[in-house]
């Protein structure tokens, strides 16, 4: 009994990642601006963030948009703006864009990747470890919701999430989780060397 609950528990794992793939890619050519002000329920949303891309972007030529909307519902005493969602008609304008966030340094604005919430909660949990890699000059890349150490991709300790393996990837399997990824964020002032990795596959 229990091996047949386990091969079930399994088999609905896969298929929820299969709904999680499809819903990623629906979403891939979107793109979050967060921090625009809101001006109203009448707003034109699309007309704002061409206007925006123009200004803040520096980016003078025309890009498509589909469709863009607010997300969340209207609130006249809610205080921070609600983030606007676009859907761009070709995804070499989206990586246009998103590269030229890095001219909103310093600025109360943001510029992200949309993705389904069960994977941004994913990607929210390896993030700490990301940032402490990359802070011990390690190479390290995150991949909608896959972290990659030196080419190998890093998996949780929690045997529940983990991914499955696609194409034959090499992975690097470690035996304990970095201590940044358990405990509650370090203060910027404080630089902690993180444990040393081990038990790398192929290494």
């Amino acid at each position: 009994m229990s091996r047949c609950l386990f091969d079930l528990q399994d088999e609905n794992r896969h298929l929820n990642d299969e709904i999680l793939h499809l819903q990623t890619r629906s979403k891939r050519f979107n793109l979050l601006f967060s921090g625009i002000v809101h001006h109203g329920q009448e707003e034109n949303t699309e007309d704002m963030l061409k206007a925006f891309i123009k200004k803040e972007l520096e980016i003078t030529e025309d890009v498509p948009i589909q469709v863009t909307h607010r997300l969340g519902p209207f609130r006249e005493s809610q205080n921070r703006h609600r983030t606007i969602v676009a859907h761009f008609q070709n995804l070499k304008d989206k990586d246009k864009i998103k590269n030229a966030a890095k001219k909103l340094a310093r600025k109360p604005f943001g510029i992200n990747d949309q993705f389904p919430r069960e994977i941004a909660e994913r990607r929210k949990r390896l993030y700490p470890v990301f940032r402490e890699v990359r802070m011990n000059n390690k190479k390290a890349v995150l991949k909608v919701d896959r972290l990659y150490i030196n080419g190998r991709e890093y998996l949780p300790e929690n045997p529940w999430e983990r991914r499955p393996q696609e194409n034959n990837e090499p992975r690097t399997y470690y035996k304990t989780t970095p201590e940044s990824a358990k405990a509650p964020p370090r203060k910027r002032n404080k630089v902690v060397t993180p444990k040393k990795y081990t038990n790398i596959r192929g290494q």
